[in-house]
């Protein structure tokens, strides 16, 4: 790669990468194992209470992997999955599945009865979900354990089928045990970088591709090249040449697809998973400055990156030759406009606003729309998880904004074409100060004796 963006993927000492702005704060971390071993005490003692037999509880899923995201929106939820096991054999008990599962969300409406902080969600066919206040959900699959038989079983709104999340887990472990601790955890730091682009690009879409494909895809198509951007650019690569080829995720315990899509949904899915492999040719090209592709790929949770444009090495042209003029205004926190005049640095107040909006459209193409990135950094942005967000606008529209967070933030402007090529580019940084803004001419200070 021309210029390693290793930095701003992974780094032990910079606590401003993607791969920091995507992991959960531990802070929220801790409040979520807090209350889920509240949550799990109560219901091993109330099953057992109810059940007379043994009770467990075993971590599973992304928590389990150690590969966890935060929510890509403010708004939403992580999750964590925790099997409840009860070791009997339910079906020669006489038990139905849906029997235990209502019993199961008996005991979750009691609890939340005294923890009114939770709720409990609608039941899913394969487990039930506890909310936690806006910050987590915890999904608690049911099964049942007949150590005798060595039979296990997974309880469904349509009856007990075979299922073992740890024969999976363990398939995992196996598929990386030659690799060292370090390349282990860029593995897993790559699922995550993968998970958060899913997340950004099937945000519109009525389906999603499930945490579970993504590790198979991941673990079967791993390269570990010398640096994280290069490892994240090969593996992207393999994987979009195997779904090309055939778009299916095979479980690798039961050789079933994963991915149950519709021939439109591939098709849509395909799409997607080629303008990111394109988007990463570009980027290897060195074709334009990498960060304002990294951030197409990325949006807001790319750290914030501030470069010079790049030159044609041949003309020494820029090759953005149409960068975008912008019309500005900045509003006061009482709505006056104190400023017309735009610039690369903005120095800013809370609970002031911005307009934006492109006044030389007539040198893009038609059909161009403009990606407004905002990105917020900080404490405040990252412990109420809103590090910033895209919009997606027509050439002629306004973006409006607010000053929320004190910090250095970004406004990334990328016009970009119906063939997703990037037409114009420019960033602004606005340095948002405290609520306060300064008077001009303050009142004068008087001295000597009263």
């Amino acid at each position: 790669m021309i210029n390693d963006y290793s930095k701003y993927f992974y780094s032990k000492s910079e606590d401003n990468t993607l791969h920091s702005r995507i992991t959960i704060p531990d802070k929220h971390i801790n409040i979520a194992i807090e209350n889920k071993e509240k949550l799990l005490k109560y219901i091993k003692e109330k099953l057992k209470e109810e059940l007379d037999f043994e009770v467990k509880t075993w971590i599973q899923g992304s928590y389990k992997s150690a590969t966890l995201i935060r929510s890509h929106k403010i708004d939403e939820k992580f999750d964590i999955d925790v099997g409840i096991y009860v070791f009997f054999n339910a079906e020669e008990e006489g038990y139905e599945s849906h029997e235990l599962k209502a019993l199961l969300r008996d005991i979750l409406i009691e609890y939340s009865n005294i923890e009114i902080a939770t709720k409990v969600e609608k039941s899913k066919s394969k487990c039930e979900r506890v909310s936690f206040s806006k910050l987590f959900h915890i999904d608690l699959p049911l099964y049942y354990y007949d150590d005798e038989l060595d039979k296990l079983k997974l309880a469904t709104s349509d009856g007990w089928i075979d299922s073992d999340p740890k024969q999976l887990q363990d398939w995992f472990y196996n598929k990386a045990k030659g690799f060292s601790d370090e390349d282990k955890a860029k593995l897993k730091r790559i699922i995550r970088y993968i998970k958060i682009w899913t997340a950004l690009k099937w945000d519109n879409e009525s389906f999603k591709i499930s945490s579970l494909a993504i590790n198979i895809l991941v673990y079967n198509n791993f390269i570990n090249s010398d640096n994280e951007a290069d490892t994240f650019i090969d593996t992207v690569f393999a994987i979009n040449e195997e779904l090309q080829d055939k778009f299916e995720v095979l479980n690798p315990l039961t050789n079933e697809n994963v991915l149950e899509f519709s021939s439109e949904q591939i098709k849509v899915s395909k799409i997607k998973w080629n303008l990111l492999s394109k988007t990463c040719e570009r980027i290897r090209k060195g074709s334009l400055t990498s960060s304002t592709f990294w951030s197409l790929i990325f949006e807001h949770f790319f750290p914030i990156v501030i470069e010079e444009p790049k030159f044609d090495t041949v003309s020494n042209l820029p090759t953005l030759t149409n960068p975008p003029n912008i019309s500005f205004k900045h509003l006061n926190s009482k709505g006056e406009v104190i400023s017309n005049k735009i610039s690369n640095s903005i120095i800013a107040f809370k609970n002031e606003r911005f307009s934006f909006q492109l006044s030389n459209q007539e040198e893009y193409s038609n059909d161009c729309k403009v990606f407004w990135i905002i990105k917020n950094q900080g404490d405040i942005a990252n412990n109420v998880n809103d590090l910033g967000h895209i919009k997606v606008l027509d050439l002629n529209d306004v973006l409006e904004e607010h000053c929320a967070y004190k910090g250095i933030h970004l406004i990334e402007c990328q016009v970009i074409n119906q063939y997703s090529q990037v037409e114009g580019y420019c960033s602004i940084k606005i340095n948002i100060n405290g609520f306060i803004r300064p008077k001009k001419n303050p009142a004068k200070k008087k001295y000597g004796a009263k």
